[in-house]
């Protein structure tokens, strides 16, 4: 199965579930933007009970600057603070997924054109599976937002895709209906 409405390619490409999911919440070592944690702790959630772990990703994160409190509220399952603008770069997170079994990954956060999109940039290098959730990414500024995700749409699929939060939420019912059928035979 793939999540509805993905771009530019049906995502994921190999039909991985949740069980092969990861979500990349991406921060920029600065308080997170008013609204960004109303919309993305539900959501998180949904995920978290569907099997795909959350890993708090916190970029730019100079020796001066602790990384800011835990604006998600315990909806981690793993942190990671990188130095630069890609999450990877000088972090543990790529041992921590590959150890966790994970290869397909979401990611959100913000800043969309710093943190977000070099990460996933970084990840889809080293052969990770990945989508942006558009809806829940904030940009550092709202006039590089349409670029950012057009880079990734009109790729051809080599920075990974674009996805909603309702089209994953979709996609993780349907998912969980057709395994509650093949478990109790179809019935109800």
């Amino acid at each position: 199965m793939h999540v509805a409405g993905s771009e530019p390619y049906p995502w994921p490409w190999d039909g991985a579930g949740p069980d092969d999911w990861a979500v990349l919440v991406v921060d920029c070592a600065m308080p997170a933007p008013a609204g960004l944690r109303s919309r993305l702790r539900p959501w998180l959630e949904r995920t978290e009970r569907a099997g795909a772990p959350t890993f708090r990703v916190t970029v730019g994160a100079r020796h001066d600057r602790v990384p800011p409190e835990d604006w998600l509220g315990g909806a981690v399952d793993e942190s990671v603070v990188a130095p630069g603008w890609n999450g990877f770069s000088s972090s543990p997170l790529d041992d921590l997924l590959r150890a966790a079994g994970r290869s397909t990954l979401l990611l959100a956060g913000y800043w969309l054109e710093v943190g977000v999109h070099s990460t996933l940039r970084a990840a889809n290098d080293i052969g990770y599976e990945c989508a942006v959730v558009a809806d829940l990414c904030t940009p550092w500024d709202t006039a590089l937002a349409p670029g950012a995700l057009s880079t990734i749409r009109f790729s051809g699929g080599i920075f990974g895709a674009v996805v909603t939060s309702g089209a994953v939420a979709d996609e993780l019912a349907t998912r969980a209906l057709t395994s509650a059928a093949g478990t109790h035979g179809g019935q109800r």
